[in-house]
């Protein structure tokens, strides 16, 4: 007899903030995500009526993701197009991104043995987590065009690490905004992009050594508020 499950979770959340003043402004970037699975197994075999036996096992795994990023930006140039609220930006920013990871597993085994009226089981317990943060500078460039006054579209890239945290990490992002409501002090648009953030960290050596060798990347969606 054979039993297996394996239900996974995932989830992710994200969130930014930029503060604007002539060519100087503040981004702030959140991400949070969750990523787990379980998996278990039970077998029962009889080579007799009078003996048998069973083991089953089952194991759970979670891993959780936090990143701060904070980065001055300043606006290097800016150039009005031909068409009607048309206009291109470049800016170079520059801060920091922080970065909390925590990992836990379980497993637990379970055996027992019958031999006719004798029962003899047992079973046995495992677990384990841990936790690491870290912080990395970074550098980057982004472009920002305005189609329309309804459309725009943003284009950024950095670059970070530099062994002062992780080894090396990347980031590159492209998304487009699409403005659907306006109020007297706000403006409301549909944000739909694709992300991607790569970082090399090591940690530690031997049986305490940590490596997180990760690119993860994906389409990003959302709505923006302009103030």
């Amino acid at each position: 007899l054979l039993h297996r499950k394996i239900p996974k979770e995932l989830f992710g959340l994200m969130g930014a903030m930029e503060a604007r003043n002539g060519r100087f402004g503040i981004m702030t970037d959140l991400v949070y995500m969750k990523l787990g699975a379980s998996d278990s197994e039970a077998r029962a075999r009889g080579v007799h009526p009078s003996i048998g036996g069973t083991l089953a096992a089952s194991m759970s795994a979670q891993f959780e993701m936090f990143i701060a990023e904070t980065a001055l930006a300043y606006e290097l140039l800016r150039s009005q197009g031909s068409g009607l609220g048309t206009e291109t930006a470049l800016d170079l920013y520059g801060g920091g991104r922080f970065w909390w990871q925590r990992a836990s597993a379980d497993l637990s085994v379970n055996a027992g043995m019958n031999v006719g009226d004798l029962v003899v089981s047992g079973g046995r317990a495992f677990a384990s987590s841990g936790d690491v943060t870290w912080f990395d500078p970074l550098i980057g460039l982004r472009l920002r065009h305005r189609f329309s006054p309804q459309v725009d579209m943003v284009l950024r890239g950095d670059v970070g690490g530099f062994d002062v945290g992780s080894k090396f990490s990347w980031q590159a992002m492209g998304y487009v905004n699409w403005e659907f409501a306006r109020t007297e002090r706000i403006v409301w648009s549909a944000m739909l992009g694709y992300r991607a953030l790569y970082v090399d960290y090591t940690k530690g050596t031997g049986k305490s050594l940590y490596e997180y060798d990760m690119l993860t990347h994906g389409p990003i969606m959302g709505v923006t508020a302009r103030f």
